[in-house]
């Protein structure tokens, strides 16, 4: 810890002696033309100064100011001091006459000279004048083994956060019937497919632009694809690597975001024959009547989807509770799903909350020629439950969910027998849906449109072997909550 430099009476006959010292070491210091010092013996070092008061208070720390030094450790020269102006010559000449007697090695490929000016200040360090040179000449240097080795194009490896090559991804409407052996998920509105190549129809067609002007002027420019590293291996000139340089960095930040999905979906069932939509419709214009549990909601984009808002979040509800406890209050409430989805940007995800059920689907008998009997058997598997699938996709100041819902419950077992083959069948309803839902970071919507009611025929099917459609109603209708974050 450094103390305070004091002034005392008995010492101020020092002082003439002292500063004379002080100004020999920096007029010596100040010299170029002399002796170098080894300046990586030095260390940054602060000197306090006194405040110009009387009387200093010993309960006033003085915390003096330190100022960093960058020395490069295998070229400490570049720190000395240049005075030098240069009007109007040829770049590699202004270099060698900067460098004075260091070494110096020129790699050009490019026919044109720049031709520069420069004038240093009593500030200005080798270092200020070579980098002051090759920007104007649009070169680059580096200093090995004592050497300054300029170049006019530059090779640099950048990072790529977006995969090369094509990826592909599916997202079914009705996940319930992925891998169940029939032909059920497409009547069921089957599957989207998502098949992207970032590099080859984002980046590249920019890239190429951005090297078009070095490839006119005869330039030896080239871009390369490393898959297996994620990377591209670009030469140019060096200001065309900036530049690329920048555009990648822009487009790493933009693809490297991920959103956190959080989705609850609640079971209500009442004796009411209105919606969970229409109750909250209610709910909006009768405030009054409503916030209970410390909360908003306002209709977007339809009559079936309500943005959500918490009043004050710190008190006694969270949004999950909160909406589970008013829901309780206009029927009997229950939480089916409860789950955060995880995603990059533009990828698809799934999760779901399922049981899966063995059951026979067909039995086949046939007689070959010689009158003898054969059965096959085949078993297919009933998944029961909840599928959600999300592709997300980040804007500029939303989010825009692409979201399918698949909802299948047991409603009835059937047990048959067929000659010495015993089995049962199952009677289901399913719920399958599609849609886009549009939210800021941080926003909750509710979305009702995934009612069971009168206005909607029930479908009753024997898994696998006959389908029954017909009306009945239902008192049960599902209720999700979605909220997006970015992370």
């Amino acid at each position: 810890m450094m103390r305070p430099l004091r002034v005392c009476r008995s010492t101020l006959a020092l002082l003439p002696l002292m500063s004379f010292m002080s100004c020999g070491v920096a007029d010596r210091e100040s010299t170029t033309n002399g002796s170098v010092l080894d300046s990586s013996r030095f260390v940054p070092v602060s000197v306090p100064v006194e405040p110009e008061t009387d009387e200093l208070s010993e309960s006033i720390p003085i915390f003096p100011t330190m100022q960093p030094v960058s020395l490069p450790a295998d070229a400490p020269w570049l720190l000395e001091r240049i005075e030098i102006s240069l009007r109007d010559i040829d770049a590699a000449e202004a270099i060698t006459l900067i460098a004075g007697g260091q070494a110096v090695q020129f790699d050009l490929r490019v026919d044109e000279m720049p031709v520069v000016r420069y004038a240093s200040t009593s500030e200005h360090t080798m270092k200020d004048a070579l980098d002051a040179i090759v920007t104007q000449a649009d070169w680059t240097y580096s200093v090995v083994d004592g050497a300054i080795h300029v170049q006019d194009l530059e090779t640099r490896t950048l990072l790529l956060l977006a995969q090369p090559g094509t990826v592909e991804a599916k997202m079914s409407v009705n996940a319930l019937d992925t891998g169940s052996g029939s032909d059920g998920g497409e009547s069921d509105g089957g599957s989207v497919e998502h098949a992207s190549d970032p590099y080859r129809t984002e980046l590249e067609p920019v890239v190429k632009e951005l090297l078009a002007g070095d490839l006119e002027r005869n330039v030896p420019s080239t871009v390369r694809l490393l898959p297996n590293a994620n990377a591209l291996l670009v030469t140019a000139r060096p200001s065309t690597v900036r530049r690329i340089a920048d555009l990648v960095e822009t487009y790493n930040k933009r693809v490297s975001k991920s959103v956190r999905i959080h989705i609850t979906v609640y079971e209500v069932t009442s004796s009411s024959k209105q919606s969970v939509g229409t109750r909250l419709q209610a709910v909006m214009a009768d405030p009054s009547a409503a916030f209970i549990g410390g909360w908003d909601v306002r209709s977007v984009e339809s009559d079936q989807q309500f943005a959500f808002e918490l009043l004050n979040p710190l008190k006694r509800y969270v949004g999950t509770d909160a909406l589970l406890e008013w829901l309780n209050r206009e029927g009997d409430a229950t939480i089916n799903f409860n789950d955060s989805i995880e995603v990059r940007n533009n990828q698809i995800a799934a999760s779901s909350s399922t049981r899966t059920y063995q059951y026979i689907s067909s039995i086949t008998r046939q007689q070959d020629t010689l009158g003898r009997e054969r059965t096959e058997v085949q078993r297919e598997q009933l998944r029961t439950g909840w599928s959600i699938s999300v592709h997300p996709t980040i804007g500029h100041d939303v989010v825009t969910v692409r979201l399918s819902l698949a909802r299948r419950s047991l409603v009835e077992e059937r047990p048959f027998q067929f000659g010495e083959s015993v089995g049962t069948n199952f009677v289901t309803d399913d719920q399958v849906r599609a849609m886009t839902v549009s939210l800021a970071d941080g926003e909750s919507r509710i979305i009702t449109a995934l009612r069971a009611f009168d206005e909607r025929k029930d479908r009753s099917k024997f898994a696998g072997l006959v389908t029954r459609r017909g009306s009945s109603q239902s008192n049960t209708e599902s209720v999700l909550l979605m909220r997006v974050e970015l992370i």
